[in-house]
């Protein structure tokens, strides 16, 4: 079955289709929540937001772009919304510690390794562009700074994040 399949399924209001979704999409969204915050604790909750929104929003979702994509733009803009509510803006950490940064994923979440694995299958620029995305960088702003277009950079980001899906998931 594919992730594509889930969702129709879900927006079908298939008994257990979204909580499949969720069980297979909350890692990534935690992870990413959590490279934003570092606090588990604020993690947790907007993770908790994102599906909440996702759940709200799932019939409005057209399959024009992957789900993972549209997942990722809601949890993208919820960290926004969070970060403008609280005035915090994200903490940045250098890329070395990267690897060797622990936090906790819940008990019945896949491990945090599978994520660090797959993030250190990625080259060191790749990682330095989610780095700087991850940390509020415009991809204008990084386009700008590598002397590329915009659209060089997205494009690549999305190269990167399909890499880290599919060592996590395949």
């Amino acid at each position: 079955m594919t992730a594509n399949d889930d969702v129709v399924r879900a927006q079908n209001g298939e008994a257990g289709a979204f909580d499949a979704l969720y069980q297979k999409h909350y890692p990534l969204v935690y992870w990413r929540c959590y490279k934003a915050f570092h606090n588990k604790e604020d993690a947790e909750d907007v993770s908790q937001d994102v599906f909440m929104k996702v759940f709200s929003q799932l019939s409005h979702f057209r399959h024009e772009s992957n789900f993972q994509t549209w997942l990722f733009r809601i949890t993208s803009n919820q960290i926004r919304d969070r970060d403008r509510k609280t005035r915090r803006t994200p903490v940045s950490e250098p890329l070395e510690d990267f690897h060797i940064q622990t936090f906790t994923v819940p008990p019945d979440q896949f491990a945090h390794t599978q994520v660090q694995e797959a993030f250190g299958k990625i080259s060191e620029s790749e990682q330095l562009l989610v780095k700087q995305m991850s940390n509020g960088a415009s991809p204008e702003d990084i386009a700008e700074n590598a002397g590329c277009k915009k659209r060089s950079v997205t494009t690549k980001f999305g190269k990167i994040r399909c890499k880290v899906y599919n060592h996590i998931y395949n």
